[in-house]
């Protein structure tokens, strides 16, 4: 007896006109759904296509950065270098200044 009523309960659900218009619609929306996945597959391409090219250009931009870093800091070390030889010539000037003066003292 349950076996008929869901037999009987399964034939009025197929007849039912809610599920074939219900099932009529869905099959409708389908293309405006694939639709939509292919626009929205191409804007992921676009936009993937955007961030590998920013990446590059971080890339570069990173790469020229550490270069400048370097030569910024080779530069440094060039000026800093003239600098302690300049302040030891004056070092060594004032050394002999002051050694000539002591023996003229003497004199």
């Amino acid at each position: 007896a349950d076996r008929v009523q869901a037999i009987e309960s399964s034939i009025r659900e197929t007849s039912d006109p809610a599920p074939f218009s219900y099932l009529l619609a869905r099959r409708q929306y389908l293309p405006v759904l694939h639709m939509r996945k292919n626009e929205v597959q191409s804007h992921l391409h676009e936009a993937e296509s955007v961030v590998d090219t920013m990446r590059v250009k971080l890339f570069e931009q990173a790469r020229e950065t550490s270069t400048l870093e370097k030569l910024k800091q080779r530069q440094f070390e060039e000026y800093r270098k003239e600098a302690q030889q300049q302040e030891q010539k004056v070092i060594d000037e004032l050394a002999v200044a002051g050694h000539f003066r002591k023996n003229l003292n003497k004199v």
